[in-house]
């Protein structure tokens, strides 16, 4: 694959995922737009589904959907499951990845 340059450096724009959980953090703000924003929306998002869901009674609310879920004896598993990666990804992954590349 031909190497792009920028004035800010070199540029891989299909960078492989291998190469993604070997390459150093970097946690400085730069001028990437934030991932606040991502957040706020999610955020709005489940709070606006859950009043929709309180208010109309037409739908059931996240937390009761992952009550019920998590509940049965063949959903349990793969909800807790999928509840665990996210939570490894976003609490664990960036120190086991600053240690492999230490």
């Amino acid at each position: 694959m031909a190497k792009t340059r920028f004035k800010s450096g070199e540029v891989y724009p299909l960078q492989e995922l291998s190469n993604y959980f070997s390459s150093p953090i970097n946690l400085e703000k730069d001028s990437r737009l934030t991932g606040l924003i991502g957040w706020a929306a999610l955020i709005a998002f489940v709070v606006g589904y859950d009043i929709f869901a309180i208010k109309s009674q037409k739908a059931e609310t996240l937390t009761r959907s992952f009550w019920r879920l998590s509940d049965g004896k063949l959903s349990k598993f793969p909800v807790l499951a999928a509840w665990v990666i996210v939570t490894a990804h976003l609490m664990l992954e960036k120190d086991v990845r600053r240690k492999i590349i230490k």
